[in-house]
């Protein structure tokens, strides 16, 4: 009464599906490379552009600016790209004061308090030597 369809995996030869398999492992492969190079290059961008604006910025005015600085993955962030951007501007126009401020709350991981104590001396050691 009813008629069954043919699979059409049973048509496909061994030799056929290895190919397959190959041919999308390597497709998928190139594939991630060509997004991940995107994705590099428009972050890129994006933090030459920061660094761009934060420049323009510290040369728009001489009031000082105070950074607040934790260890954690965001005011480390902000401490860089205005480092780098304080480093891109000639010296004869770096005048602006900065304040890179950290407030101990005593509920850090002491770890991590380490980590900031030490970075911050090396901030402050890289900033006077530069």
């Amino acid at each position: 009464m009813f008629e069954t369809l043919p699979n059409p995996m049973n048509k496909i030869k061994i030799l056929d599906r290895y190919i397959i398999k190959k041919f999308l492992g390597t497709f998928f492969f190139a594939l991630g490379l060509i997004i991940l190079i995107a994705i590099v290059f428009d972050i890129s961008e994006k933090i030459d552009a920061a660094i761009s604006n934060i420049s323009k910025l510290y040369t728009a005015d001489d009031l000082p600016w105070i950074i607040g600085y934790s260890g954690g993955k965001d005011s480390t962030t902000v401490l860089q790209l205005v480092w780098h951007a304080v480093a891109s501007i000639p010296s004869e126009k770096r005048t602006k004061k900065i304040h890179v401020i950290s407030t101990d709350t005593l509920v850090e991981n002491p770890v991590v308090a380490k980590w900031v104590e030490l970075s911050l001396t090396k901030i402050n050691l890289a900033s006077i030597s530069g």
